[in-house]
């Protein structure tokens, strides 16, 4: 079996690392207060190494202390010239003749930190240091899931919400007629009628020429 690991796990540098040295490299700090906000909102682990937590203290809540603010601001960008040195030669000093130098290699990760070390190198090359990632870390958060209700509960309000309601009238239909209704139309067609079977249509032709003839004749 080969010990060749695939081209990913063969690379140093990890996929984020090209844009972190951008950032680093344009980050200007001194009377910049809006920039360095930015920066730490976009790479806050590197942020926290390169500003320190003093600074961003006193970007975030504000100060009086404008002195000691400068004196932060230099000490930040002199760390952010030195972290941008070691990104910018990162792959001239931690491979000699083709071999990883991992003294040097795990010099700068214990230094940065397992957060910064993860933007920077591949996560083969944070393991061989720092070991494998907590569980907590790797795996993927469980989906939340939907809280379970009570059948009976359910099919209540399915029942209230198709119910009718008592106080609305049907719409678009007639009233049935009450017993009030039908004695009062049997008095109006008399007893013993039926309605129905005694109306005769009306004879609507027109009477014949000879009617007054034949009744003369007669």
């Amino acid at each position: 079996m080969s010990d060749l690991n695939p081209p990913q796990e063969q690379a140093l540098t990890a996929e984020r690392y090209g844009e972190l040295l951008s950032a680093v490299e344009l980050l200007y700090i001194k009377g910049n207060m809006s920039a360095r906000i930015k920066f730490f909102q976009d790479w806050p682990a590197p942020g926290r190494y390169i500003l320190g937590e003093e600074l961003i203290g006193f970007d975030t809540d504000g100060t009086d202390d404008f002195e000691r603010k400068a004196a932060l601001e230099e000490e930040a960008e002199e760390r952010r010239y030195e972290f941008y040195d070691e990104l910018k030669t990162l792959s001239e000093k931690s491979i000699q003749n083709g071999v990883l130098n991992l003294e040097y290699v795990s010099g700068l990760m214990q230094r940065w930190g397992r957060e910064i070390s993860e933007l920077v190198f591949t996560p083969r090359h944070v393991e061989r240091v720092f070991g494998s990632a907590p569980r907590s870390e790797t795996s993927q958060p469980a989906p939340a899931k939907m809280p379970q209700r009570d059948m009976g509960v359910v099919t209540k309000e399915i029942e209230a919400q198709y119910a009718p309601n008592p106080l609305e009238k049907p719409k678009n239909d007639e009233p049935l007629p009450t017993p009030r209704d039908m004695v009062f139309s049997k008095k109006i067609a008399g007893p013993g009628i039926d309605n129905d079977a005694d109306i005769k249509p009306i004879d609507t032709a027109p009477p014949s020429p000879n009617a007054d003839e034949d009744g003369k004749e007669s």
